[in-house]
């Protein structure tokens, strides 16, 4: 992947709102619906995740701008996408952006710096942490808040602006499904399709979240179980 800063998109309302509207299309393959979110891209990044932190970001502009210095700060583990995601919104809005990762291991295969790589082509500062744990840069980013003082994008970006975001993508999906498959994390998207289902009258008997994430049931009870009755889904989740 090329990444030219000087040539990615650049926010005004106008490309954000044309941006935001974009619906990912159903495909067949061998007799299967599918509806792949990868198909959302901006600058050649690509997927939902890139969507939902667009939102997040937009709806706080300027309060980013006025109390945050203007900047995002975000920590992941390598070879974690979210370095990049972050860092090509933070360009797309003209912000200012650090990335908190573990220090990188000349022993790791070159595709686990991908990510990183490309956030510091999209103009992030890079902050390598000694800590290899998955999570070991937590520590470095509450420190690095404090000196920079930027807004935190965190990795499981939860809010119910995501899940809204999210539930749009439901108004393309055929009016009445026998079953519907979502592979899902931390569940946000799999709430959002949800609502979706609802808020656009779409007829699903079945919808099958399929998921690794301990943080699912958490996200459930946050974010879906206390919708009120008319927003919920009345099929059967499994």
């Amino acid at each position: 992947m090329i990444i030219n800063p000087q040539k990615f998109p650049k926010y005004s309302k106008s490309h954000y709102q044309n941006l935001m509207s974009f619906i990912s299309p159903i495909e067949t393959f061998d007799g299967y619906l599918v509806k792949m979110d990868s198909r959302f891209n901006l600058g050649g990044i690509s997927g939902g995740k890139v969507r939902q932190c667009l939102r997040i970001v937009y709806e706080n502009l300027d309060d980013i701008k006025k109390n945050y210095d203007g900047g995002l700060i975000t920590g992941c583990g390598l070879p974690s996408p979210q370095s990049t995601i972050v860092s090509a919104v933070s360009n797309y809005f003209g912000l200012k952006c650090v990335v908190v990762s573990p220090i990188y291991d000349n022993s790791k295969k070159d595709y686990n710096r991908i990510n990183v790589s490309l956030s510091q082509k999209l103009e992030a500062k890079i902050y390598g942490v000694k800590n290899p744990n998955p999570s070991g840069y937590k520590r470095d980013v509450k420190e690095l808040k404090k000196e920079y003082g930027f807004y935190e994008i965190k990795f499981d970006m939860n809010s119910e602006s995501v899940i809204d975001t999210t539930s749009h993508q439901a108004s393309n999906l055929p009016n009445n499904l026998e079953n519907l498959v979502v592979i899902c994390g931390s569940g946000l998207n799999l709430f959002g399709i949800l609502k979706g289902i609802v808020r656009y009258k779409k007829s699903v008997k079945n919808v099958f979240g399929i998921t690794l994430s301990h943080h699912f049931n958490n996200n459930r009870k946050l974010y879906y179980d206390n919708l009120p009755t008319d927003e919920k889904y009345d099929g059967d989740l499994h």
